[in-house]
């Protein structure tokens, strides 16, 4: 199994399990009406979460980050989680995307590739490649007497 690393692109589909935040009212029975939170929580894509598709959540995403983390015990001394390769992603636009077509979701998910977690894609494999770039911008200091 090949990990996923900073830069790859991938494609997310229907059936697979990961971590995105959500309004509250969408995640907890007891918060209706509770747009203005979010939680994170795990969705399957493709699936209904608090009554809303989750469809939305298909597509190309690229890899933001990656970390080795997450592991921990359970309810004694021997019962040790391990850590996981964690993958955080973003969508990315339609590649026919332009301004003028409004707003597409730039979702934000997460996921492991290993370790023993719930939102799992363990076989998934890049489709592409990204490199991100950074431009400086300076001020001009003001002088002060």
């Amino acid at each position: 199994m090949k990990l996923l690393r900073e830069g790859d692109i991938f494609k997310l589909k229907k059936g697979h399990k990961v971590y995105v935040e959500l309004p509250d009212h969408l995640v907890y029975q007891n918060r209706e009406g509770v747009f203005d939170k979010l939680s994170k929580t795990e969705v399957v894509v493709g699936q209904n979460k608090g009554g809303m598709s989750t469809d939305w959540l298909e597509g190309e995403y690229v890899v933001t980050s990656t970390a080795h983390q997450g592991g921990g015990f359970g309810h004694g001394l021997h019962d040790r989680y391990p850590n996981g390769h964690l993958v955080r992603a973003e969508k990315l636009p339609p590649k026919d995307a332009t301004f003028s077509d409004g707003f597409y979701s730039r979702a934000k998910i997460s996921f492991y590739q290993t370790g023993s977690f719930t939102a799992m894609i363990r076989d998934i494999e890049p489709i592409g490649r990204a490199t991100a770039h950074w431009t400086r911008e300076d001020t001009t200091p003001t002088q002060e007497e």
